[in-house]
């Protein structure tokens, strides 16, 4: 009985003493083989108040931060803003050191423009090469990332960097 406590105590011992890192890159690359990387998609939006992300960023109806709004987590994306979100936000709140990507498309398409800092009035952050054009009530396409997953630079047309 003692002998066999002591091998059970033995493995417990040495499965505490394995790198946890190495358990972690498994599981990172047992995600990255089955899909699941940096983005997921965000949930459903829904306009409201809820709490503010701790890294992300949140959109709202109005200038100002005012009005109603919905937050997306850092790492998320919208491919395509489901009516009543499609076209109808005019400010931008960040959180955290995140970046965020808008795009005048659905799925990512059409002119983009990332900005790494809040956007209290959209009318106010132009429309790159489009003179007198900005980017309120513009956004179809949207995605909140940290700086080193923005796999869009470079496309869909000059990206102003606010």
């Amino acid at each position: 009985m003692f002998r066999s406590l002591a091998i059970g105590l033995v493995l417990v011992a040495a499965l505490l003493a394995m790198p946890q890192w190495d358990l972690h890159q498994q599981a990172s690359a047992a995600d990255a083989l089955q899909g699941r990387g940096y983005w997921s998609d965000a949930p459903p939006p829904q306009w409201g108040r809820p709490h503010n992300p701790h890294r992300g960023a949140c959109f709202y109806k109005d200038a100002n931060y005012s009005n109603v709004y919905f937050c997306v987590a850092e790492g998320q994306r919208y491919s395509s803003l489901p009516p009543g979100f499609n076209d109808v936000i005019s400010s931008i709140r960040i959180f955290g050191s995140s970046n965020v990507r808008i795009f005048n498309d659905t799925n990512f398409g059409g002119m983009s423009a990332v900005t790494r800092s809040s956007v209290s009035n959209l009318k106010n952050f132009p429309l790159a090469g489009y003179p007198g054009k900005h980017w309120n009530d513009r956004i179809s396409s949207l995605a909140v990332f940290d700086s080193g997953h923005d796999e869009w630079n470079g496309r869909g047309g000059p990206s102003p960097r606010h």
